[in-house]
């Protein structure tokens, strides 16, 4: 976007509109005028920690610019001892004069505050004393300083550092400064983290000399984009912009309307402390904020220090050495010009009139409250506030928020006394948080409008909740009439579209892409290609698509390349899901192959291998894939069979291939002996080969083993008899004195008879089975197996 700038040549000395000069506060107030913060160097650790020293020619050039005051952030907590007497580094204080010295040398006023005190804010009670003593130092140390010399009590009290607490410890330091410096001009802040929200809670000690000051970063999730210590969702707000729409002023003239009255009704005039845009922000939204708040703190006749001067938020490169030329235009230069052109569509508007529209008043935490709806306004009671202020909810859900989109809430509402509430868009489900930013109100008696705008930069929710956090004190509030707003804001907006293998029509042809348009995009693949749909800020497969304009856009037509496949079988078919002439890039295919009869499926060969079958591609290329069949071979079945021992069969299978060797090895039980093959096998080769060219019954056969080595014997060869044995005797000649040995199948001896030439034996002595009769004489050994039935 291009914003045009209005130069003013000035005389660097200007008046306030509202300014009471017959104070001499509002007169040092005028005095201070335009200023600038020395931030991250003496509020840091130490001077160097965030690599941001300071350096005496900038006070010349702060000076030269047209500034009318330095504010010095100092951190003393490190710089000074933690226990009594509490005493602060000389060193420091000398190197804190001499910055001081500098600036008054160039006509710049300065204040320095007391900044980061961890300690204290965690355990305020527990360092009073040292709080009180560093005061009490720090003013005795600077009193013969002239009345450019300013101080301020304390930087952004929260935390255990309470408003109640504030109130309490401000006077009391007050009052230790006043020893030594009883006109000395101080600056008085906020508790609740500095802001304008606090100052239901501020109460003034009764001091002439005393200037309020107040922090402004709204919108935070504008000004602090990107900034890493802010932790969160800091980077999802990254180009969030702020536009000088009419509702943006609003806002902040909402926000000051507080400041304007506490003014006013305490007679003492008021200094913005801090104020700037992150340089994550685009510069054109930093410049027209800017631009408009320095310009409209003026108007309502404040003095103001912008936040800073060299670092993140600066306005000088500190290792280029050169001025950001923009910024500076914006704090001393620029006038404010005409608001951007906004369009509204109302969200919400609240209607109180029959019942409370759907909102509900929660508590918690030991909180009491309640809320009726008597006149058409919501009217809530407090009478016990719980320990945070969420724990007294006015909430309203179920809203509408779409990522990207400009809104505007504005509000109208009164409280008993000057009350501080927070008030925001949020998620309505954990983890809770806040879309729109927190906003910290003071609401007075008076019913008044209050607004805020913010840009949604999550994601778009439908059950956002419409939220007041009233819990901080007991003061009464009524609410009138809340309106929610989206706004589309007609500037020119960065629209990137991009396309690849393809292109996109825009209707009506622009280059510049106006918000509140409608423009019709239509995707145009190029050949051998096909629009596969819409990514980015906008998704979707529509074809054209209605494109309405409300921010900076980046848009992306997709488109996938077109390719063929081409499947081939012989002695089958293959099936193809989804059966197409041409697939997109990236498409799944599923291959099934089915052999005919007497085939089977081999594998795939061409663009896909294995044997994978159903097979899934993703087509990728052109594909050219063969599904092979081979013919189902002849097989042949071996049977073996064994008694008293068993067959190895190597490889043991189902089925043999003609011509499939097998090799048979036979092992004999315990007992007995492998004699040889039958069936279709003959022999006592063992192991045996066999090739397998048909069907095949092969039997090992076992005999008993008798045990006897080397000795063979017929029966022919023996004289005993009957064999079988019956019944009777068995008789045994064997014609010379012979030694008998009768053993059963086992190998046991079962009978023996030494030096006999004949013999008789009853059947009595037997049991039923097979013997082994061992005949030895002077010669010879003969042997043989009698049955016994």
């Amino acid at each position: 976007m291009k914003v045009t700038v209005i130069f003013v040549i000035s005389a660097l000395v200007f008046s306030f509109a509202n300014a009471n000069d017959s104070t001499p506060a509002f007169e040092m107030n005028q005095r201070l005028g335009r200023g600038i913060n020395i931030g991250n160097t003496f509020e840091a650790p130490s001077e160097t920690a965030w690599s941001n020293p300071w350096n005496h020619d900038y006070a010349g050039i702060i000076s030269e610019l047209g500034f009318s005051h330095i504010r010095v952030p100092v951190r003393w907590e490190p710089r000074s001892m933690d226990e009594p007497p509490y005493t602060i580094d000389v060193q420091f204080f000398e190197r804190l004069k001499s910055v001081i010295d500098t600036a008054l040398y160039h006509n710049l006023h300065v204040i320095i505050n007391m900044h980061h005190h961890d300690a204290l804010l965690n355990d305020p009670d527990g360092q009073k004393e040292r709080f009180l003593s560093q005061w009490e130092q720090i003013a005795e140390y600077f009193k013969d300083y002239p009345d450019s010399l300013l101080f301020e009590i304390f930087n952004e009290p929260h935390g255990n550092f309470t408003p109640q607490k504030w109130n309490e410890f401000f006077p009391e330091a007050l009052s230790k400064i006043r020893l030594t410096n009883p006109d000395r001009m101080v600056l008085i802040g906020t508790a609740d983290w500095g802001g304008l929200g606090g100052l239901g809670h501020l109460v003034l000690p009764d001091d002439p000399n005393l200037i309020l000051t107040v922090h402004y970063y709204s919108p935070f999730q504008f000004t602090h984009q990107g900034a890493s210590w802010v932790g969160g969702d800091a980077d999802a707000w990254l180009g969030t912009r702020w536009n000088d729409t009419e509702a943006e002023r609003e806002a902040i003239e909402s926000d000051f309307r507080a400041a304007l009255q506490f003014s006013e009704e305490h007679n003492i005039p008021v200094h913005v402390g801090e104020f700037g845009a992150y340089s994550r922000a685009d510069m054109d939204s930093r410049v027209r904020w800017t631009t408009f708040n320095s310009r409209y703190f003026e108007q309502l006749g404040f003095s103001w220090a912008y936040w800073e001067f060299s670092a993140g938020f600066g306005i000088y490169d500190r290792n280029s050495g050169q001025l950001r030329q923009e910024l500076v235009d914006a704090l001393l230069h620029n006038t404010i010009g005409d608001p951007t052109e906004t369009l509204r569509d109302t969200i919400y508007a609240s209607d109180f009139t029959t019942n409370n529209d759907g909102w509900s008043l929660n508590t918690g935490g030991g909180a009491s409250a309640t809320m009726v709806n008597e006149t058409g306004e919501l009217d809530i009671s407090i009478s016990i506030v719980g320990s945070d202020a969420w724990n007294v909810q006015l909430v309203k859900s179920g809203i509408l928020l779409e990522k990207g989109r400009n809104y505007r809430v504005a509000f109208k509402a009164s409280a008993d006394g000057n009350k501080s509430i927070s008030t925001y868009a949020g998620r309505a489900s954990s983890p809770w948080g806040a879309y729109s930013g927190f906003h910290g109100k003071t609401v007075g008696t008076d019913i008044q409008e209050h607004s805020f705008t913010f840009q949604m930069s999550d994601p778009t929710d439908p059950a956002t909740r419409l939220v007041f956090d009233l819990g901080a004190d007991t003061k009464g509030f009524t609410l009138y009439d809340y309106v929610l707003e989206r706004l589309t804001i007609v500037i020119p907006y960065d629209v990137n579209i991009t396309a690849e293998n393809g292109n996109v029509l825009v209707d009506p042809e622009t280059d510049l892409f106006m918000g509140g348009e409608t423009y019709t995009l239509t995707a145009v693949p190029d050949e051998g290609y096909v629009f596969t749909g819409w990514s980015g800020d906008i998704t979707g497969t529509e074809n054209p698509v209605d494109l309405f304009i409300f921010s900076d856009m980046d848009i992306t037509a997709n488109f996938a390349a077109l390719y063929a496949l081409s499947v081939t079988a012989e002695n089958g078919s293959v099936t193809v899901d989804p059966e197409k002439e041409e697939y997109q890039d990236g498409e799944t295919v599923t291959l099934t192959a089915v052999p005919d009869e007497g085939f089977f499926f081999e594998g795939w060969s061409g663009d896909a291998i294995g044997d994978d079958n159903p097979l899934q591609i993703t087509m990728d290329a052109n594909k050219d894939i063969v599904a092979v069949f081979a013919e189902i071979p002849v097989t042949y079945i071996l049977t073996v069979t064994s008694e008293n021992g068993m067959v190895t069969i190597d490889p043991d299978q189902d089925e043999y291939l003609e011509g499939d060797t097998v090799i048979l090895t036979a092992v004999a039980d315990d007992g007995f002996i492998f004699t040889g093959w039958s069936g279709d096998a003959d022999g006592e080769e063992n192991p045996l080969e066999i090739i397998m060219d048909s069907d095949k019954n092969i039997t090992a056969n076992f005999d008993v083993d008798t045990g006897i080595d080397g000795v063979t014997a017929t029966g022919s060869e023996m004289l005993f008899f009957p064999n079988p044995l019956a019944d009777g005797s068995l008789f045994i000649r064997t014609g010379e004195l012979s030694d008998i040995a009768i053993y059963n199948v086992t190998g046991s001896l079962h009978l023996r008879y030494d030096s006999v030439k004949e013999l008789e034996i009853d059947r009595s002595e037997f049991d039923s089975g097979l013997y082994i009769i061992k005949i030895s004489s002077s010669n010879k050994v003969r042997s043989g197996i009698l049955m016994v039935k």
